[in-house]
C-alpha cells in the first residue's frame, strides 16, 4: 500500500479503463475518468484532502501494477467516524489482498485517528465488495435505498460498520 500521488495517474488510469465495463456496473466516479488527466485532478484533489486530514488513499501495487485503490473519506475527526472505500481489479480478486489492506486501514482508524465508527457502503449486488466487512466482522446496519446514481440508475446500498470496541487487529 501506497499513498496516492498525482504522479501515478497514468498506470492508475490505465488500470480503471481496463477494467471499465466491470467497475462502472458499481461506481458512480468511473464515467467521470475518461482521460488521464480527470485521474490526475482526482490525485491532486485526494492529495489536497490528505493534507487536511479528511480524506487518505492507497493504491495497493505489485510488481510496479496497480492492482486497486483503498481510502478513508468523509472523516470527521469531531465525531470520530469515517467511511473506507475501495475497488480491486477484476482479475485481482479472490486472493484476500483487499480484505487485507482494509484490516490494515482499520489499523489506522482506531490506532492512529482515534475513530470510534467505521462505515463501508456498497450497492447491494455487489457481492465481492460486501463480503470484505462481513469477513472483518462489521455489522450490517441496513439499506439505503436508491443512495447512489450509477449509470443512469439508483442503487440501494448496504451499510455495514464497526465500533472501536469490536475491532481486532
Amino acid at each position: 500500500m501506497r499513498l496516492l500521488d498525482p504522479s501515478q495517474a497514468a498506470p492508475i488510469f490505465a488500470a480503471v479503463d481496463a477494467d471499465r465495463d466491470y467497475l462502472r456496473e458499481w461506481l458512480p466516479w468511473v464515467d467521470r475518468s475518461q482521460r488521464v488527466e480527470d485521474t490526475r485532478v482526482f490525485l491532486e484533489l485526494q492529495q489536497m484532502n490528505q493534507k487536511e486530514g479528511t480524506a487518505y488513499g492507497y493504491g495497493l501495487w505489485r510488481s510496479q501494477r496497480i492492482r486497486g485503490i483503498v481510502g478513508l473519506h468523509d472523516v470527521n475527526m469531531a465525531d470520530r467516524h469515517c467511511k473506507i472505500g475501495y475497488w480491486l481489479a477484476r482479475q485481482e480478486q479472490g486472493r484476500g489482498q483487499m480484505t487485507r489492506a482494509v484490516r490494515a486501514l482499520l489499523g489506522v482508524c482506531f490506532e492512529s485517528l482515534n475513530m470510534e465508527r467505521v462505515e463501508i457502503n456498497m450497492a447491494t449486488g455487489n457481492r465481492p465488495s460486501a463480503a470484505i466487512p462481513v469477513r472483518l466482522g462489521f455489522t450490517e446496519e441496513g439499506v439505503l435505498r436508491h443512495a447512489q446514481l450509477v449509470n443512469g440508475r439508483f442503487l440501494d446500498l448496504r451499510v455495514f460498520s464497526l465500533l472501536r470496541e469490536e475491532f481486532r487487529p
